[in-house]
C-alpha cells in the first residue's frame, strides 16, 4: 500500500471513526453500524474501500461478519510518517 493511499482513506471522518473503533478491537458490523448511525449499504461502501488496501480483514462467525484491523493503524502510520522524514521517498522532494 502506498502513503498516499493510507491518507486518502483516513481522511475520510467515517473511515478514520472505523479504523479508531476496530483500533479497540474487532467488530461485528452491525455493530460498527450501530455505532455510527450508519445504514448498512453505506457501511459496505466504506469497509469496501478500507479492505483492498489491507488495512481491515473480515472473518465470518456463523451469520455475524466480523472486522478486525490487519496491523495497529498507529504502527502503519508512524512507519509511513518515519519513511517520509527519511528522505527516501521520492514523492517527497517534489512537494
Amino acid at each position: 500500500m502506498q502513503a498516499s493511499d493510507l491518507y486518502k482513506c483516513i481522511a475520510d471522518p467515517q473511515r478514520l471513526r472505523i479504523i479508531n473503533l476496530l483500533n479497540e478491537g474487532p467488530l461485528c458490523v452491525c455493530h460498527l453500524q450501530e455505532i455510527l448511525e450508519a445504514t448498512q449499504v453505506k457501511m459496505s461502501k466504506q469497509l469496501a474501500i478500507m479492505k483492498p488496501l489491507g488495512l481491515i480483514e473480515a472473518k465470518r462467525e456463523g451469520t455475524w461478519m466480523i472486522y478486525s484491523l490487519t496491523q495497529p493503524v498507529n504502527g502503519l502510520i508512524q512507519t509511513n510518517l518515519d519513511y517520509l522524514l527519511s528522505g527516501r521517498c521520492a514523492e517527497c522532494h517534489q512537494l
